[in-house]
């Protein structure tokens, strides 16, 4: 949202979409209708899709930051998946970060986002607990159904769609899987358990 077309913050905008349009959706506006309908100016807003807001992350977030292409283009990459985004085989290099923490499950915010999003608002909410006290942990969800087969690397042979899997890896390449069943107690004492190193 820029009051004039030609400033530098609004630059460093366009050539970060420029770099990162293959993977994110991008637009700008400077008119004074669309400005006053959203009540920013001369700034740079991320929103979230509808389907993947949730009432643990704020529904947007505003740049902050330096008015260079580099940075912006960071910040986006940085932010755009948010505390536990869906991992595709198009974005898993936004996921590479470890430690990390996948959920496995029939995540299908296509067809059916409300189920999708029950397992996935549980994930955010006792994640964030631990990234709210310090904790550095790349969280994401991922389609069963398209991924299962990774599931092999952590001793899932034979997985079943209907089911919830938690995986780990450390910095170290150290796999661990959440032997019990999902809930979020079993979850929380599992993600407590590996970024302690007491797995």
């Amino acid at each position: 949202f820029f009051k004039e077309a030609d400033s530098s913050l609004h630059k460093a905008l366009q050539s970060a979409a420029d770099a990162l349009s293959e993977d994110f959706r991008f637009a700008s506006s400077t008119n004074d209708e669309v400005l006053k309908k959203f009540r920013f100016e001369n700034e740079i807003v991320l929103f979230y899709p509808k389907k993947m807001q949730n009432k643990f992350e704020p529904k947007y977030l505003k740049y902050a930051g330096a008015e260079s292409k580099d940075e912006v283009k960071l910040w986006v990459e940085k932010n755009a998946m948010g505390i536990c985004g869906v991992r595709t085989t198009g974005n898993s290099k936004y996921f590479m970060e470890k430690p990390q923490v996948f959920i496995y499950y029939d995540a299908n915010f296509e067809l059916n986002p409300k189920q999708a999003n029950y397992w996935r608002n549980r994930v955010i909410k006792v994640g964030k607990k631990f990234i709210d006290d310090g904790s550095k942990v790349t969280l994401g969800v991922v389609n069963i159904k398209d991924a299962g087969h990774e599931l092999g690397e952590y001793g899932h042979d034979a997985p079943d769609n209907s089911k919830v899997y938690v995986v780990a890896r450390d910095s170290k390449e150290k796999k661990f899987k959440m032997d019990e069943e999902f809930s979020m107690p079993n979850f929380e004492k599992f993600l407590a358990s590996f970024l302690n190193g007491k797995l």
